[in-house]
């Protein structure tokens, strides 16, 4: 989201707000929209992690500057996504129940 508002603002090149010290109105605005969209999603996915948060305002502020770092790290993450799902049914033992059950409590 971070990258998507930087794009949809014009800002993909604008300096960063660690290099002006100064947010402009766009800014501050891509930032709002970013982190909401990222909370939407992450609410609706019932998935919170308040670390993609951070990295959407990180990306959205321009102090993770949009480049071939940044590209590349976002290529890997789709990569590891796609892969979780066939990663998952590898064979081994695991109790996907335990988390789910709560803590064991002797009946007496």
């Amino acid at each position: 989201m971070g990258l998507a508002t930087l794009a949809a603002f014009g800002l993909w090149n604008a300096p960063s707000v660690a290099e002006t010290h100064v947010e402009r109105p766009a800014q501050v605005v891509a930032q709002a929209v970013a982190l909401g969209v990222t909370l939407l999603v992450l609410t609706l996915a019932r998935a919170h992690h308040a670390p993609s948060g951070a990295t959407t305002l990180l990306i959205a502020s321009g102090i993770a500057a949009p480049g071939a770092p940044l590209i590349g790290l976002v290529v890997g993450l789709v990569i590891v996504l796609a892969a979780a799902p066939l990663l998952a049914r590898l064979p081994g033992e695991r109790d996907d129940t335990a988390d789910l059950a709560g803590p064991e409590t002797p009946m007496g």
